[in-house]
Order: C-alpha cells, then structure tokens, then sequence
C-alpha cells in the first residue's frame, strides 16, 4: 500500500473495534443464559463453560487452516470473509433462544475466526521493515485497550440496557470492520496472487514446523501465554482474601484486571520501538524475565493497595511479550507463509492461554505464593529458564543469593553486501578496537595472589538484607552490597596496569561468517565478542548489522530478483536472444516473435536462496518495448506502410491484458 501510515491507521482501528466487540459480552454469558435463556441454575456452569470455550477449540483448530488459505488466495479476502461471518454469527445470537441454539451459533463464531492471523501477516506486510517493531506494539496496544474498554461498556449495558444489546452492538462494530476493510486495504488480485504462486510456491504446515526458529517462536509463545493466564482463575478470589469483608472484591478484581490492562497499553509501543533497536528477541526475554520476578512477588503484599500497585507493573512488563513475539515471527518467516505462520502462532497462544486457567483452577492447595512463584521457574528462575538463570539478576528465584558478574557492553558493526556475497554467503574480518582482559593480572583486577579478599560487610554473597519500616509493618529487601558492588570479594591490591578494572583498551581481529540470503536490515549476533566484562566477567556481544549495496541492474524482491528490459521494436516483433545480467554472470534468453510490453519472464533458481534454507528465488524479467523518439524519412515511410497492414493493428485481447497489467500496479 502506498500509503502505510494510512494502513497502519485501519489496521489498529480494526483491531480495536474487533478486541472490543469480543469482550464487550464475554463476562455476560452467564447472565444471558440465565435471564435470557432461561438456563436453569443447575446447569449454568455447564452450559457458560461450554458456550465460551467452545469457540476457542475451533479458532484453536482451524486458524493455521485459514491462514494458509490466506497465503494462496489473498489476506484481503480472508479479512473479509471471517469479518463478515462473525458478524452474522453475532446477529444470531441475538435471536436465539435456548442454550443449545447459543452453543451452535458460538461453534459458528469459531469456525469464522482468522481475523488475527491475517491482520498481523497484512501490517507486516504494508509497513517499512524499519517500523515492524513500532507496528506490532500499537496494534497490541489496541487489543489491549479493546479489551478494557469492552468489560467495562459491556457491563454498563448488561446492567442498563440489556445484554441482548451487547450482540447488537457487537454486530455492528464487526460490520464496520468488514467495511473498512473493503474501502481502505488493498492487495494485489486473486488472478496475480495465483500468478505469483506459481513463482514462490508457499511451504505446507509440515515444512513450517519443522522450521526450527519458527517453532521456537511458537513454543516461548505457548508457554508464556499458558502462564500469564495461570492467574486468571486466583485473581478474583484472592483479592477478595484481601479485600477482607467488603463486599466489592468481584469489583475490585475487575479494577485491577483493568489496571494491567491500562499499563500494558501504554507500554506496549514502547517496546516495539526498544525491540526494533535492540533486538527483538532480547527485548523479549527483558519483558519475559522482568514479569516473572514481579509475578514472583504477587503474594508478597497484603493490602490492596501494593497489590493494584505491582499489577500496573507487571503490565508495563507483559506488553513487551506480545509484540515481541509477532516481530520475532516476521523475521524468521518469509512473506508467502506469513498468515500460516500467525495462524499457527494464534493456535499455540489459545492453547497456552486455555491451559492456563485449567491449571490455576485445579491447583488444588496451592497457594497464591506458590502459583506466582512458578513464573520464575519457567521464565529464569529456579530452572534457569532461558539463558541459565540470568545470574545477573542475583538472588531471585535461584533459592538463594548469587555474586554478581560484570557484563561487557555490546558492540555493533556494519557491513555492506553485494548481491554476489549475499546469494553465496561470505566471511569478513573486522579489527575492532574494544576492551580486552588485562593479560598483567589475567582479568582479575587484583595484582599478584593476594589482591583480592572476601567482602567483610556481605561474607561473599554479594548482597545484604535490610529491615524497612511501612505502613505495612517491618518489610525485608535483599539488596547489592555497598561494599563490593555485589561481587562477594574486594579489591586490596590493584592492578598497575588496568588499575583494578580487569580491563585494558585493545584491539582484536574478528572473523564473521555471514550466511547466504541476509537482507537490509537483519542483526546477526556472535555471543562473547563484544566488550570485556570487569574482573574476568562476561563479555558482550558482536552485533552485526546487514545493510546492502544497490545492484546497477538487478532489483531484490526478498530471494526474488527482478531485471527491467527494454527490447528494441524490431527484436520484439521478430524474436531473438538476448542477454541478461544474473548474480553468476550474463546468460542468453530467447525472445519469442510478438512479444508484448509487461510479459515476464523467469529465470528459475537464479534469484537468492533463503536465509533458512528453504529453496532459492528466481529471476523476473520484466519486458518492455522501446519506441524510437526520431526517424528518419525512410523509417517513417516504412512505418507508415507497415501501418496499413491487418498485422500492426492493435489486437483487443492484447490491448485489454496489457491494460490490465498496469492497472494492477495501482491497486
């Protein structure tokens, strides 16, 4: 789409409106069932757990289906289609009139859905690779704010009105999401997207699982929305422990679900810009492991106050996850699997999030301590997690305190590529002027044996406890040592050389092995590289940044290749060969006699192979003719003559097609 901000603008407002309509009568089913329906009291907890969770088992099911029809057929037409039918299965049930009837116009909820998978796979699409990140925490940030905006409306109208109207309204906002959709977002045609599948057939569901990155995407997402909705079946009953006798806990509860929601709203943007910065998939472990030490912590507060407090933390911290993960699945997936990929995304998240509240529901004795705390172990702490525990964060969730290590910083390097380094892969060599360990003292900062003793104040754990007076009575925090900085030992004797640092200005040469298939604005990252860490610590990183070098004659269309020719009028209409510039050197092709401007050509295999591995693009040749700009006297007579015969009339079929082809460049 030309104009992204645009689409960008109508995606985020689709997003809301479908977020919204969705919860804006969830909460009530309940409710409806019983005034409405007439479901008897015994049955209600049957009919309400049926009636909800039975749309989830078929988007569960058959979103990674619709997304793949989306893939071969158009986005545009599967926006449409789940849009326009869950806005009919709304509508029905608004006439319903038994649970039974509910239940089956639900099953037609989900087997409508794929409005997520293709949204997503649609604004990644139409927006600058530089602005992924940005994108996918606004769109989280609408989905967010959908999802407070609908409770709340929701129960105004349940309360006021009636939930029947709830339906109603939601039938509406989903028609005007089909609307939008219809006037504002553009795609290519059915008939070039069939064309264009010929030239970059899509992978099955099979080849995109057995995709490794791909899958890891999809498990981190499975597992982090499995225990972010662990919560979901203690909140409200343990707020009402802490509410005490007040009858307002069931409000309270929902105050505070709106608190988080609030926050990660705000934050979600945020995030997508740190993440398109830094890296996406460090963000996302930043957000996974910042929300799992404040999940940690849950139990801690015994008032409500504190507790509504560290709710609006944690979701400044929960809205990394999200965007996080739809940017992470847009690099490691090509365009052409793209709404696949989101389909199967959306099943791992539903079956993560369904296993979440079953879990919670059926945790038995544990306590609210106990649930929180298992955030830690999944997410970096008693396990390790990801990465082994992130040790730098000692003293959470590893059963006791660790000594800290310094972490050297990053560093970050460009490189420019041709289209010859990119399709064969290349090795460069950077010499890079960085902090290396001290070779005086070997790192430690300390010079000689004795330099170095353990900490007096903390005895070597690196941390020290200290009692606070609150108006919830003596708190105790575990905080750094003062002393050591958090490394269990002090310095006596300083090294002469790096003056008790561990670390000297240097220089190292750096070979990087750069695979085949990059594109403009990929990271890659070789870990230990970077900075050296102080007292023999961790080093950082070597992030190196892919930029490429504009070819003279070919154009990159992701492993596609696109060559622009200009054939003269004689050799268009006579046929012959020609020559045409590829990665490996110029080859001759065949022209056929009558050929016509926009005819393109393929090359196949001649484009670039993907950067994992799955097959090599090919080359479009795209044909245009050459009119002369000046003839001559005899030219002119000749073309004049050549005029008059039946042959040189524009024939109406050709005419319409090549009319067509442009026509299409708009759209």
């Amino acid at each position: 789409m030309r104009n992204w901000k645009i689409a960008l603008f109508v995606f985020s407002l689709d997003w809301l409106l479908m977020s919204g309509s969705y919860t804006l009568m969830f909460p009530f089913l309940p409710v409806y069932l019983q005034n409405d329906l007439g479901c008897p009291r015994e049955d209600l907890t049957f009919w309400s757990s049926a009636c909800f969770s039975i749309q989830f088992v078929f988007s569960c099911l058959l979103s990674p289906f619709w997304g793949r029809i989306a893939d071969r057929y158009g986005r545009k037409l599967m926006l449409l289609r789940a849009s326009s039918m869950l806005a009919i299965s709304y509508c029905i049930c608004i006439f319903v009139q038994t649970p039974l009837q509910l239940f089956f116009a639900r099953c037609f909820m989900g087997f409508a859905c794929g409005i997520t998978p293709v949204l997503l796979a649609m604004a990644s699409e139409t927006v600058p690779k530089e602005k992924i990140g940005l994108t996918m925490g606004i769109l989280q940030s609408m989905n967010v704010l959908g999802t407070v905006i609908g409770p709340l409306a929701g129960g105004l109208i349940a309360q006021y009105l009636s939930v029947r109207l709830t339906f109603v309204i939601t039938t509406g906002a989903l028609s005007l999401v089909t609307i939008l959709s219809l006037l504002f977002i553009h795609e290519p045609s059915r008939k070039e997207i069939l064309k264009r599948k010929a030239v970059t057939q899509g992978r099955s569901l099979k080849e995109i699982l057995a995709d490794r990155a791909v899958l890891t995407v999809l498990s981190i997402s499975s597992a982090a929305f499995l225990f972010i909705m662990l919560q979901t079946s203690v909140l409200t009953p343990y707020v009402n422990d802490l509410a005490g006798e007040s009858s307002a806990g069931i409000v309270l509860s929902g105050l505070i679900f709106s608190l988080q929601g609030i926050s990660g709203a705000l934050a979600a943007p945020f995030w997508g810009m740190q993440g398109q910065r830094r890296g996406f998939f460090k963000c996302l472990i930043i957000a996974m492991l910042s929300a799992s030490l404040l999940y940690m912590t849950l139990g801690i507060p015994h008032a409500l106050l504190p507790f509504a407090v560290m709710q609006f933390a944690t979701g400044l911290c929960l809205a990394g996850i999200s965007p996080m993960i739809n940017a992470l699945l847009v690099q490691v997936t090509p365009a052409r699997d793209r709404a696949t990929a989101f389909g199967l995304l959306y099943s791992f998240q539903e079956g993560g999030a369904g296993s979440g509240p079953l879990l919670g529901g059926f945790s038995g004795g544990m306590s609210m301590d106990d649930i929180f705390s298992m955030f830690g172990d999944i997410f970096g702490g008693h396990s390790g997690g990801f990465g082994g525990g992130f040790s730098g964060f000692g003293g959470f969730g590893g059963g006791g305190a660790q000594q800290r290590r310094y972490r050297g910083s990053d560093l970050r390097v460009k490189v420019k590529l041709n289209l010859k380094e990119i399709s064969t892969g290349v090795e460069k060599k950077f010499k890079l002027k960085k902090y290396v360990p001290c070779s005086h003292c070997h790192g430690t900062g300390a010079e000689g044996d004795g330099g170095a003793e353990t900490c007096p104040t903390c005895k070597g754990s690196g941390t020290v406890i200290r009692n606070q007076q609150t108006i919830l009575g003596t708190m105790q925090t575990r905080t750094t040592c003062p002393t050591c900085g958090g490394e269990g030992k002090v310095i006596k004797n300083k090294c002469k050389e790096c003056a008790g640092e561990g670390i000297v200005y240097g220089e190292e040469v750096v070979t990087v092995k750069i695979p085949a298939g990059v594109a403009e604005g990929m990271q890659l990252s070789m870990s230990g590289k970077g900075n050296a860490g102080k007292h023999n610590g961790v080093p950082g990183d070597l992030l190196i940044l892919i930029e490429e070098e504009q070819d003279k004659e070919l154009i990159r269309d992701e492993n596609d290749l696109i060559y622009n020719l200009l054939l003269s009028f004689p050799t268009a209409a006579l046929g012959g060969a020609v020559e045409i510039p590829t990665i490996d050197g110029k080859v001759k092709v065949k022209i056929e006699s009558g050929t016509q401007p926009g005819k393109v050509l393929r090359l196949r295999g001649k484009g670039l192979p993907n950067v994992n591995g799955y097959g090599t693009g090919d080359l479009l040749v795209n044909v245009s003719v050459y009119v002369p700009e000046t003839l001559n006297k005899e030219e002119k007579k000749a073309l004049e003559e050549m005029e008059r015969s039946d042959n040189f009339k524009p024939n109406t079929s050709i005419k319409e097609k090549i009319f067509k082809k442009f026509k299409s460049l708009f759209d």
